[in-house]
């Protein structure tokens, strides 16, 4: 029986770059350079501030450093940071334009790339990151927030290459390493990928996310002990870790711990009920465990939360054909079909065109 896919890795993103203007330490300071003196100050009290995570705070002290100085381009690039910090994109935007217009930057390209990625123009978030790696080559970050658009774009081996060299000018990311990984998943190369969520994991121990990823490709080698220890890790760092419980009840499901498995997809179901996907995963294992009708009483529940789940229509048909509803059965695998599910077709062939 096919089992559905299921969101088996997340590709995380670190945001944590700010320049840090030094106060003049001339013993006297001569009057036209008194206001320029007291800008700065205020600046790097806003940089503490930013450090803290007081980012509201932090914007005052740059709004009074820019009153002062309205030509101190790191004053709006760090209150475009803060802003970013607080989910206000658009107006991170206006400030890093108006720092690339004093002085262009790679880290004012950077910035203003980050916000408009999270504004989802990847287009022109691409297009920052490159200007940001034209003015500093080792800007590991550009390379890092590029590799990810080229992931979404499905170009994952150019987004490796990015990967590779965001690694090479900061050897100890984290982020970097883990998001390699899924992209080295995707291409098969399941070897490279352990090694690099292992590498993320010896480099920060503590992430859940990345025990569920590890888990996911160990799964994808036939590795079910060893996924299960993971996902289990994830769990215990992450209790509320329905993705992981998910997991951990497939990999159960593929040694036949079928009560086993039940049991983590109830764990999380409980977590979050209109999980589709757990609730059509159930389904399967009450399949092979011959309780046909309840299997479909789970696919039906999936289907109600995502009336277009192929999967859950491909393994409600099976399930009918196995209580001789022929009729049903295949007009499952024919629904299964038109929502572009290939595998669909195997079965109309075969059961539904005698």
């Amino acid at each position: 029986m096919k089992m559905s896919k299921t969101p088996l890795f997340l590709l995380l993103f670190a945001f944590s770059f700010i320049k840090i203007c030094n106060a003049q330490q001339d013993s006297i300071v001569v009057a036209s350079n008194v206001e320029e003196h007291k800008a700065e100050k205020l600046y790097n009290e806003g940089v503490k501030l930013y450090e803290s995570k007081k980012y509201t705070e932090a914007i005052n002290k740059f709004n009074e450093s820019i009153q002062l100085s309205p030509d101190f381009d790191k004053a709006y690039s760090n209150r475009g940071i803060a802003k970013i910090e607080l989910k206000n994109f658009a107006d991170a935007i206006t400030d890093f334009e108006k720092a690339l217009k004093i002085k262009p930057s790679d880290y004012s390209y950077f910035g203003r790339g980050k916000a408009r990625y999270e504004l989802k123009n990847n287009t022109e978030a691409l297009d920052d990151f490159n200007k940001s790696i034209e003015l500093d080559s080792t800007n590991s970050q550009a390379y890092y927030y590029r590799a990810g658009i080229l992931f979404q774009l499905k170009k994952y081996n150019e987004a490796i290459l990015d990967y590779n060299k965001s690694i090479k000018f900061k050897n100890d990311y984290a982020f970097a390493y883990n998001d390699r990984a899924s992209a080295k998943r995707e291409v098969e190369d399941y070897k490279g990928a352990l090694e690099d969520y292992t590498r993320a994991l010896v480099i920060e121990d503590k992430s859940a996310f990345v025990y569920n990823n590890r888990g996911s490709v160990k799964m994808l080698s036939a590795d079910y002990k060893g996924a299960i220890d993971d996902f289990a890790k994830a769990i215990k760092l992450k209790p509320d870790y329905y993705i992981a419980y998910n997991n951990s009840g497939k990999a159960k499901s593929e040694l036949k711990d079928y009560a086993g498995a039940i049991a983590d997809f109830d764990a999380a179901l409980k977590i979050k009920p209109d999980y589709a996907y757990a609730i059509n995963n159930r389904g399967n294992v009450k399949h092979k465990q011959n309780k046909y009708q309840e299997a479909i009483n789970d696919f039906d529940k999936a289907i109600s939360l995502n009336p277009n789940y192929a999967f859950a229509y491909l393994n409600r048909g099976i399930s009918k054909e196995m209580l001789r509803d022929d009729k049903g059965a295949c007009a499952d695998w024919h629904k299964a079909a038109d929502l572009g599910l290939t595998i669909a077709t195997n079965y109309i062939n075969i059961q539904c065109n005698r």
